[in-house]
């Protein structure tokens, strides 16, 4: 679906991650994050694997059950909505 994401963070290993995608109308959003990947999954069917490599970030998600997330159409030129717009849980993992 997708094959990069941004992350935004801030103080106190706060960490919000933006798809540059509309993701799926689901009734559960997961993320399966190891140092070197992030899956993302709706309704626990995965739709993209992104490779990362931070430290910083991989510290966060593993401080959070709960990530938000901002979707936005990056391809259709749309503008990044200023709030969240989705919530998912995070499963952490050792190294792949």
């Amino acid at each position: 679906m997708f094959e990069h994401c941004y992350f935004i963070t801030g103080s106190n290993q706060t960490i919000i991650i933006v798809v540059p995608e509309t993701l799926p109308d689901a009734g559960v959003l997961n993320l399966s994050v190891t140092p070197k990947q992030i899956s993302f999954a709706a309704d626990y069917e995965t739709i993209a694997k992104v490779p990362y490599d931070d430290s910083d970030v991989y510290e966060r998600l593993c401080e959070h059950t709960q990530v938000g997330m901002i979707a936005f159409g990056e391809k259709e030129n749309q503008p990044m909505p200023q709030e969240i717009t989705h919530v998912a849980y995070v499963e952490v993992w050792g190294d792949e």
